[in-house]
């Protein structure tokens, strides 16, 4: 097996462009405040935060994944609830949890 090292950057957009990305971010003053804003809220409160484990799949195909094997459209807490539990049936976090336990006692037979 052969492992190819690379000793220069692997460049995945033309460099003109990576460059005036760059001079974007360090001098337009909009741009700076709100990336400055987007910093404070993502660490604000990270138990706000509601994380999914579903990966790269898409809540769509989570979805049509659940009616291929419900034979029935999912009810809208059932897609939550796989979207946002683990393996061992545990929820991602505290806030996943409280949403759920929000969306259960409606009525979803509409969608059955």
């Amino acid at each position: 097996m052969t492992i190819k090292m690379y000793t220069t950057p692997q460049w995945y957009i033309v460099k003109a462009l990576r460059a005036h990305m760059k001079q974007t971010r360090e001098e337009d003053e909009d741009f700076k405040r709100r990336s400055s804003q987007c910093l404070k809220n993502t660490l604000r409160n990270e138990s706000q935060r509601v994380h999914h484990c579903q990966g790269s799949i898409s809540a769509k195909e989570v979805k049509i994944n659940l009616e291929k094997h419900l034979n029935r459209l999912p009810t809208p807490p059932k897609l939550y609830y796989d979207g946002h539990v683990d393996n061992d049936g545990q929820f991602v976090n505290p806030k996943a949890k409280e949403v759920k336990v929000k969306l259960e006692p409606h009525n979803w037979d509409y969608i059955v």
